[in-house]
């Protein structure tokens, strides 16, 4: 069985490794995972015995693979963006693009919000997000269009792409 503190550093090391590429919801996956792995494998299947005779826990082998697996697909490289939304005026936040797999839109102004891609939001078209809301998209429903965003009263905004 794996002792406690050969697991607590290989997962200290791949959380290292996976936040040394770059701010990301792919990286908090991860390191989610490599917990969960250390949690199976101390305490075994919800602490009862295997059906061979074990305890039922992961060998320092499965942890390493699992944990190896975890991290085989390298984090996304984010870029933060933020502004102020003059008040009916439509700002183009981002420009189309094919590769985006994250994109976290993040109200952090007094006054409502609406968003669109590839289109101009107004008032009562596109999608609204309050005061201190946010949207995130990830992998396949992730929009790649350009996006537009637009406040009535005016309001500031944050968004993490990758």
């Amino acid at each position: 069985m794996t002792s406690a503190a050969v697991v607590e550093q290989r997962v200290a090391l791949a959380t290292i490794e996976v936040d040394a590429g770059g701010r990301s919801a792919v990286a908090e996956q991860r390191t989610l995972v490599a917990t969960v792995v250390v949690v199976q494998g101390l305490s075994g299947r919800n602490g009862t015995d295997g059906e061979d005779g074990t305890d039922g826990g992961l060998s320092e082998a499965q942890v390493q693979a699992l944990i190896e697996a975890a991290m085989s697909n390298p984090p996304i490289a984010t870029t933060d963006t933020s502004g102020t939304l003059v008040a009916g005026v439509v700002t183009s936040a981002l420009p189309e693009n094919d590769a985006r797999q994250f994109i976290e839109i993040t109200n952090t102004g007094a006054n409502p919000m609406n968003y669109r891609f590839d289109a101009d939001p107004t008032a009562t078209a596109g999608h609204t997000i309050g005061v201190g809301g946010s949207r995130v998209f990830q992998g396949g429903s992730c929009p790649r269009g350009a996006l537009r965003l637009f406040s009535e009263a005016g309001t500031t905004f944050f968004i993490t792409t990758g």
